[in-house]
């Protein structure tokens, strides 16, 4: 019963012929059409620390090495470092570890905001490093957007000059380093010594700070998150964004597929057996805040089942949370006087009954049907009549366990 709660059991065919499962799908009421991460762009819409909340533009965060300037973590156990105040000066300390900046090389601060970031050998060579990087990028990228050059005699010394200063080769001011030999020999004296008083830093806190070089453990600065806005290609409208605020998770634009498409799914396992009829049970909801007539056509193809009921019609209301739950008895008393395709009845939800025939091929157990549907929902001008959109849905009937 776990496997009809898969939602990888129950297939969408989106606008670039890819299949998805119906929650990581998007709908652009634009285009009318259903998006998929191929058919959207994900961009960064803004920049926060997950502790202070505070919000720091994506200028600021890149000169702060995308971290937060007044938070830090405990390089143990990354939890959010507290301040304790002794007299006019002030520490760090974790209140999980009990880890403190005292146990390290950092001195007392007057003040926990802006605490010091201590510089290491290697930064330079890593500034150096880095910009050597920008100059192979920006001659990378000249290489790759040649254009044609003016044919116009006055103008084309000057565009010569730009040009060839872009494809001049950087000259290295780093030093190579050369592999040596002389390996120094191992002392036994470290590895015998009683190292009881010495806490040796784990991988994960390596992992934290990998410029530490075997000295003594420092405040890591809370890295930063960012809230990401997903855009349609094809007409640039944006699909979800979120409120600018960071401590409310509400949605200021959500066009989730499940929204609006009609979402299908398993009721309970279908028992088919090799050139054989069965039945297929399917539950059908509208999440929509809209009625919605929907139209299930079969769709027998090579490589699927056959479907033996040609079409189910049926309308479902608009989903209200705030409706009033049916009574048991009534629900089962209308499940047996329903008749045809049509099963159950409840709320937002139907149950349906399709007729299927097995193939002789095991392995293509996959039911594939055309949904069509209707509502004002999917259509961003409300004065004109709604139209019919379809979209193809196959259903595995095998477990994939």
């Amino acid at each position: 019963m776990a496997s009809l709660f898969q939602m990888e059991r129950v297939l969408y065919q989106c606008g670039c012929d890819n299949w998805w499962p119906l929650c990581n799908l998007y709908f652009c009421r634009h285009c009318s059409s259903l998006r998929c991460i191929s058919c959207s762009l994900n961009e960064i819409d803004s920049t926060f620390c997950p502790n202070c909340l505070e919000n720091i533009p994506a200028g600021e965060a890149r000169v702060k090495r995308n971290r937060c300037v007044n938070c830090n973590q405990c390089p143990i156990c990354s939890m959010v470092l507290t301040t304790r105040a002794v007299g006019e000066s002030c520490h760090l300390m974790c209140s999980t570890c009990r880890w403190s900046t005292r146990d390290s090389d950092t001195p007392d601060q007057p003040s926990s905001i802006n605490w010091p970031v201590h510089e290491t050998t290697l930064d330079k060579d890593l500034g150096e490093a880095l910009e050597r990087m920008r100059v192979l990028a920006a001659a990378e990228k000249a290489q790759r957007d040649q254009v044609k050059l003016n044919k116009n005699r006055y103008g084309l010394q000057a565009i010569y000059q730009k040009r060839k200063k872009t494809f001049e080769k950087p000259s290295s001011q780093t030093p190579l380093h050369v592999p040596s030999e002389d390996v120094p020999e191992l002392s036994l004296a470290d590895y015998l010594e009683d190292g009881s008083d010495v806490i040796s830093p784990s991988l994960d806190s390596r992992l934290r700070q990998p410029l530490a070089c075997g000295r003594l453990l420092r405040p890591v600065r809370m890295p930063l998150k960012a809230r990401r806005a997903v855009r349609c290609k094809h007409c640039d409208h944006n699909l979800v964004k979120l409120e600018y605020g960071t401590s409310t998770i509400r949605y200021k634009i959500q066009y989730f597929a499940r929204n609006f498409v009609p979402e299908i799914r398993l009721s309970r396992e279908p028992e088919l057996s090799d050139s054989q009829s069965g039945s297929v049970f399917l539950t059908v909801a509208n999440e929509s805040n809209s009625k919605a007539e929907v139209i299930l056509l079969a769709d027998n193809r090579d490589d699927t089942v056959e479907c033996l009921t040609p079409v189910v019609e049926l309308t479902l209301p608009s989903s209200d949370e705030t409706a009033d739950i049916y009574d048991i008895e009534t629900d089962r008393r209308n499940a047996y006087e329903s008749s045809g395709a049509v099963v159950f009845r409840r709320r937002h939800r139907a149950g349906i009954r399709v007729e299927v025939k097995g193939g002789d091929d095991k392995s293509a157990k996959v039911l594939s049907l055309l949904v069509k549907y209707r509502n004002e929902q999917c259509f961003m001008n409300m004065n004109t009549a709604p139209e019919w959109k379809v979209t193809r849905v196959r259903v595995s009937l095998t477990s994939s366990e």
